[in-house]
């Protein structure tokens, strides 16, 4: 009997991150970071992603001798990096009254490690470990693989970690909710609605086996630029060029633009899947020949516009007014 609950993950405000950039630097490398030609640190106000490089430390001249011998050794200082990084977090009384529980996950995935050599010498620099995200789904099966988060850490001289790059968001709170059914492929078919994402990891491929219209349960992470408030479960297809995702909880929905061209330009309307019904919309638009004129412009929030005849790059972002669960699609336009 297929279980009928599923969890849903509220997500850490990144703004949060933003604004107290310089905690977090202290948190991350136990010290103050300076932002200069050699060291970045950086925090995206809109996902909370991380990015930090001391230059510095990660092409010296030289450093092969000085490195973790083994992929595995690498792999332990830069776990070991995370595991101390939430720690910090854990004592700092600004992120815990912002409800944190910790920054990195603990149950990370190895994805791969490798040596980076230098651009001029070819010799080995530092290391290169990546690791993917999973998390629980609370029925008896393994934990669901977050798409498009993860983690990058640099290890280099001494075991020391020299660069990060975080494409995660931190959940702080999980709810249980009503669990849609699978769809079903009706030998191999795709179903029908559902929304086409650009394309899934090399470690998702691997773990479908590269089986075309293999379905998987995963929570589908935003990109970099874009506002989440809930990490939701999906139903995916993957393909070896994209995926098509649908809804696998009530709290889940998907989002379609339908397009109609008639003499004046382009009708355009949003056609959401899922959810609660009670959506609000936000629409902006992009012309690749006025950009620098024009920049973004808003569109509106009504659940259709029309656009005058032309190339367009069209951005909608649908939030569901009950759950504040947001879904964002783009679409390029040319009538």
């Amino acid at each position: 009997m297929e279980p009928t609950s599923i969890r849903v993950y509220r997500l850490f405000d990144p703004g949060v991150f933003a604004g107290n950039a310089d905690v977090l630097a202290r948190i991350l490398s136990g010290n103050a970071i300076r932002q200069s030609e050699t060291q970045t640190f950086n925090v995206s106000p809109a996902s909370g992603w991380l990015y930090y490089a001391d230059n510095d430390a990660l092409w010296k001249d030289d450093a092969f001798s000085d490195l973790p011998r083994t992929a595995e050794a690498a792999e332990s200082a830069a776990r070991q990096f995370l595991s101390n990084a939430n720690l910090r977090a854990a004592n700092s009384t600004l992120f815990r009254k912002a409800g944190l529980r910790g920054l990195f996950p603990e149950n990370l995935v190895s994805a791969g490690n490798a040596l980076v050599p230098r651009i001029d010498t070819g010799k080995p620099a530092h290391w290169l470990c990546w690791f993917s995200v999973t998390l629980p789904t609370g029925i008896a099966q393994p934990d669901a693989t977050v798409t498009f988060a993860m983690i990058e850490v640099r290890v280099g001289i001494g075991g020391k970690v020299a660069g990060l790059w975080s494409r995660w968001r931190p959940p702080i709170a999980d709810e249980t909710v009503t669990r849609v059914p699978p769809p079903n492929l009706n030998g191999g078919t795709p179903p029908s609605p559902a929304a086409r994402i650009p394309s899934v990891s090399s470690a998702q491929s691997s773990k479908n086996g590269g089986d075309e219209n293999a379905l998987q349960l995963v929570y589908l992470a935003a990109d970099e630029n874009v506002v989440q408030t809930r990490l939701m479960p999906y139903y995916m297809i993957t393909n070896d060029d994209f995926a098509l995702v649908a809804p696998a909880s009530s709290h889940s929905f998907i989002v379609n633009i339908d397009q109609t061209v008639n003499r004046a330009g382009i009708d355009l309307r949003a056609v959401v899947t899922g959810g609660s019904g009670n959506y609000s919309y936000h629409w902006a638009r992009l012309s690749p020949i006025s950009v620098w004129s024009e920049g973004m412009q808003d569109l509106g929030s009504d659940d259709q516009v029309q656009l005058d005849v032309g190339l367009h790059n069209v951005v909608l972002m649908v939030q569901d007014k009950l759950t504040g669960a947001r879904f964002q699609t783009e679409l390029n336009v040319y009538a």
